[in-house]
């Protein structure tokens, strides 16, 4: 077979350079085997320390040698996690199981941290007007959700706001009400003011105040105010909604127990309602 090969590439070459010759035909038919369909791989499970961890939604088949080792005699040799569950054989156990000393379970769920206990919320508004087309902002609700429990000192509840935890991170929702009763392109704003535990909403509105910063633009107020604060540690390095602001002048060490007010002002500046939280940094 390899001389008559080489014959073939003589006469090639042969042909190829012009030289006569007779021609040379292979009667050999050859034919490339068929490939059989490829079998999908078994998606066996994975065991460590005998133990079979499934993620949420997911499933696997027992191997011949787990069924075999541990005596497992079901209908159906996969197992899948579901809401919690583990199934195998038209069965469902709740989180693991343990089959003859392989346990099968579902990962373990992050749990979700219920953070109502962070939460201070006020629903009790002041305010200064005699009628709502007076041009003034009025108030539903004020919450605060600080990053540690509220605590209570003296019937008052305050949120709690830690430098070292989750960066110092806070949140703030306001609920307006009443936003339509101020007029078109009107030049009302809310006003964000930090205070002493001593400087209730009244006094605020009654006394007068500086104010730390302004949300602006009530003509696209929809519904509530969400921002996001943080506070680094020092009453110096205090950024809600973007901008700075230094409380470090009125008072003089931490833990600092705060009022957080909102008060609502005409275009002329003038305010008149005002809704307050008690905030404590640490």
């Amino acid at each position: 077979m390899t001389k008559h090969l080489l014959s073939l590439a003589v006469v090639a070459s042969l042909t190829a350079c012009g030289g006569g010759g007779s021609s040379s035909s292979s009667n050999d038919d050859t034919t490339d085997p068929v490939d059989p369909t490829p079998q999908p791989e078994t998606n066996y499970c994975e065991a460590v320390d005998n133990t079979i961890t499934l993620a949420e939604g997911a499933s696997c088949q027992l191997s011949p040698e787990q069924l075999d080792n541990h005596s497992i005699s079901v209908g159906t040799d996969e197992v899948s996690c579901s809401n919690g569950r583990i199934s195998v054989g038209g069965n469902s156990f709740n989180g693991s199981f343990d089959f003859n000393g392989l346990l099968i379970q579902c990962e373990a769920q992050e749990e979700t941290v219920d953070r109502s206990a962070y939460r201070v919320t006020n629903s009790t508004e002041f305010a200064k007007v005699d009628e709502l087309s007076d041009g003034f902002v009025n108030f539903d609700s004020l919450t605060v959700e600080g990053n540690s429990e509220a605590i209570t000192e003296e019937n008052v509840t305050y949120a709690q706001v830690h430098g070292n935890l989750e960066q110092g991170r806070f949140s703030i929702s306001l609920a307006p009400k009443d936003i339509n009763f101020i007029p078109a392109g009107s030049d009302s704003v809310i006003g964000v003011v930090f205070t002493t535990q001593d400087v209730s909403s009244e006094t605020l509105i009654n006394d007068g105040f500086t104010t730390d910063l302004f949300i602006s633009s009530i003509d696209e107020i929809t519904g509530d105010i969400n921002f996001s604060c943080t506070y680094g540690g020092t009453l110096a390095n205090l950024n809600c909604a973007g901008q700075t602001i230094d409380l470090s002048d009125r008072f003089a060490s931490v833990p600092a127990k705060t009022v957080l007010h909102f008060v609502g002002c005409d275009e002329s500046r003038i305010c008149k309602t005002a809704i307050s939280i008690p905030v404590q940094f640490n």
